[in-house]
């Protein structure tokens, strides 16, 4: 597909040495501007029924989704409150307050640990689990970049599922390559903007990804909940039952 960090979750290893269903669950960054046949293979080739949007109002206002008859579309919104913010005073403007060291900061300090703990978030991978139980076709979600936002709920979904760590984290950091020269034109572009170097510096640190992000999230639900399963059940309240249905509906 043409839009950014697209994959499909299929081929992993999971409960009971039974694979993830390839043409499934599929993650990317916001499919947006896509061409007729595009929009065709969406539904046609990959079996799209379901398309969840993990991005905040504004980005959905500012950056459309380009719909396709037939597929039905949910939003979430996961991290409101950092969203509004950026909004609120303009992205551009808000990279040039940052000072050196800034954006890992906040990326460690507030959206990896409110991914796990905010209310909107919980209630946001709430709902993107009632809908793969509810969904009999594949589903795509996905945010901005398809890093963050996204990147945690494939983590929710494939620790349901039975996948190791290891490869979730392979999984995590594929988004380095597949985001590479679009980030490269992403700061690009920025430079015309007049950032100076430090500003080009925290931008790149903002949309690249690093092992360390992820593993503040992991740190956070074994220091808050001691295990992900009862993160599961205690902040997303998925039952037994449920990710039963889930590995039956998802592994082969």
């Amino acid at each position: 597909m043409a839009f950014k960090n697209f994959r499909d979750l299929g081929g992993f290893i999971g409960f009971g040495g039974k694979k993830v269903k390839k043409n499934s669950l599929y993650r990317s960054g916001e499919p947006t501007n896509l061409n007729p046949e595009e929009m065709a293979s969406m539904r046609d080739s990959l079996g799209i029924e379901t398309m969840i949007d993990f991005r905040g109002v504004s980005e959905v206002q500012d950056r459309p989704i380009s719909k396709v008859d037939g597929i039905n579309y949910k939003q979430f919104n996961v991290l409101s409150k950092q969203m509004k913010q950026q909004h609120d005073v303009g992205f551009e403007h808000w990279i040039k307050m940052l000072m050196p060291g800034d954006a890992r900061r906040y990326l460690l300090d507030e959206v990896y640990i409110d991914l796990v703990l905010s209310d909107e978030a919980q209630a946001s991978y709430r709902c993107f689990i009632d809908s793969l139980l509810a969904t009999e076709g594949a589903t795509l979600f996905h945010c901005h970049i398809g890093q963050d936002r996204a990147g945690w709920a494939a983590v929710i979904i494939l620790k349901i599922l039975g996948v190791s760590d290891e490869d979730i984290m392979e999984d995590y950091l594929a988004t380095i390559d597949a985001t590479n020269q679009t980030n490269k034109k992403i700061v690009e572009k920025f430079k015309k903007h007049g950032l100076n170097g430090n500003q080009l510096l925290e931008l790149e640190d903002l949309i690249s990804i690093k092992a360390t992000y992820l593993q503040t999230s992991f740190a956070v639900v074994d220091r808050i909940y001691q295990s992900f399963d009862n993160y599961l059940q205690q902040a997303l309240h998925v039952t037994p039952e449920e990710i039963a249905t889930l590995r039956d509906l998802y592994l082969e």
